[in-house]
């Protein structure tokens, strides 16, 4: 009886403390929500006021806030994760930091994975970096989850076309990469001659301004896509395309503009 007595003492000692402590732990968790909430809520204003730098910061500090939270935080607070990562990623997007968008809305969609705007803004993203497989497999998926839409089918379109010229480019490169190399036959300093001789479609020297008025026009077109002008950019990332007709990554820059001109079509 004495040992039983002993131990209810011990139990009714200890039952307080135990709801004190969980008490605390519920109350840290509700302000770090609060908190979270409301740095969103800041971040989305920054955004809307074009700050979007500013804005992913804040986002940051909302991830960083719920990511104090005792025991990793309850269903909304996942719910509230997924969406400081999405918005954020849409920053990325207006920064053009792809990588950084492609990793947030990885992050969404191991939290949600039906999350259409984290398959959307991935797809851009991944398009912008020229991993195509990746942003067409994206596309398709919006279109099985009932998502589809004229930008949506424009880009299937697209994307398509890409990935068969990529793998076709790549299939090249590994021929040319097999193939021996010819060795002239000793004796031939006249053909070589003949060879040094004949003009070159393109210089060195043409092929460096190229590019350096590819990346000029490129750096405008990023400018005006960040400020919204959406005509300027389509417009300098269509230079842009003229200067360096075999990169990839100008059209899709210019289909981008294009998008956000509502023209679908035109961006095929």
């Amino acid at each position: 009886p004495g040992e039983e007595e002993a131990a209810a003492a011990v139990s009714g000692t200890a039952a307080p403390g135990l709801a004190a402590a969980t008490a605390a732990a519920a109350a840290a968790a509700a302000a770090a929500s609060a908190q979270s909430e409301a740095q969103c809520d800041a971040a989305k204003k920054l955004f809307a006021a074009g700050a979007y730098d500013a804005a992913a910061d804040s986002y940051s500090a909302a991830l960083d806030t719920l990511s104090t939270t005792p025991g990793g935080g309850s269903r909304s607070d996942d719910k509230l994760r997924a969406r400081c990562l999405n918005n954020r990623a849409a920053c990325q997007l207006q920064l053009r930091r792809f990588s950084e968008a492609v990793a947030d809305c990885d992050a969404v969609l191991a939290l949600e994975p039906r999350n259409v705007k984290a398959l959307h803004r991935r797809a851009v993203a991944r398009e912008a970096l020229e991993r195509y497989a990746g942003a067409l497999e994206d596309c398709r998926a919006l279109q099985a989850l009932g998502a589809a839409s004229a930008e949506v089918s424009a880009s299937c379109t697209r994307l398509n076309r890409l990935v068969e010229q990529q793998r076709a480019e790549d299939s090249q490169g590994r021929d040319a990469a097999a193939a021996p190399t010819p060795v002239a036959p000793s004796g031939s300093g006249e053909a070589d001659a003949a060879a040094a001789a004949a003009p070159s479609l393109t210089t060195e020297d043409d092929q460096a301004a190229a590019k350096a008025k590819a990346a000029a026009a490129r750096e405008r077109g990023g400018a005006a896509f960040r400020r919204g002008e959406f005509k300027a950019a389509a417009e300098a990332y269509y230079e842009a395309a003229k200067h360096e007709p075999l990169v990839h990554t100008h059209f899709s820059n210019l289909a981008l503009a294009l998008l956000k001109l509502e023209e679908p079509a035109h961006a095929v």
